[in-house]
């Protein structure tokens, strides 16, 4: 499993690492060794391992973190532009210096919702060695010339993790 740590910005509600044992490990015998060297801010208060068998063999396509994009201002006209980038079959991300890249198969699902007055997506993105797509990436092609509009007021969080559809961290 693999996910770059969040851009600044980007909060974290839950995340993980990878870790490799000789053994097996009991859950609760981890938290406190690692929370005496992480900074007081930092704490782990929950954890559940995910036994490598049922990551094995997946592809990279098939890790997937959740992220919950709530739009505190504005957001005029957004459900539309989520309907149309579902309806697309390839959209283009451009970076100077790198090569083109087709991010409509990394998105793997994307909802429109008002939550409290106001706009909200549920956007899935692939979180892949090979293959990665930021969630700054995605709002930079979904909003395009409008994302000076959007994002000064966005709220970014990664709520979670799924593997091959199932939820792993959520």
């Amino acid at each position: 499993i693999y996910c770059p740590p969040c851009p600044v910005g980007i909060s974290v509600e839950k995340d993980f690492f990878d870790v490799q044992c000789l053994s097996p490990v009991k859950e609760d015998s981890w938290s406190e060794p690692l929370n005496i060297r992480l900074p007081r801010e930092f704490r782990i208060s929950d954890m559940t391992m995910v036994q490598q068998a049922a990551v094995q063999g997946k592809t990279d396509d098939k890790f997937v973190a959740a992220y919950r994009i709530d739009f505190l201002s504005g957001g005029g006209g957004l459900e539309s532009r989520a309907k149309r980038f579902e309806e697309r079959e390839s959209i283009l991300l451009s970076r100077e210096g790198r090569k083109e890249k087709d991010i409509r198969p990394l998105v793997k699902k994307l909802e429109y919702c008002l939550h409290e007055g106001h706009p909200v997506l549920d956007a899935h993105l692939v979180c892949g060695q090979q293959e990665y797509l930021s969630p700054l990436d995605f709002l930079d092609v979904l909003l395009e010339d409008r994302k000076r509009d959007y994002l000064g007021s966005t709220d970014i969080t990664r709520k979670g993790f799924y593997c091959n559809d199932e939820r792993i961290y959520v």
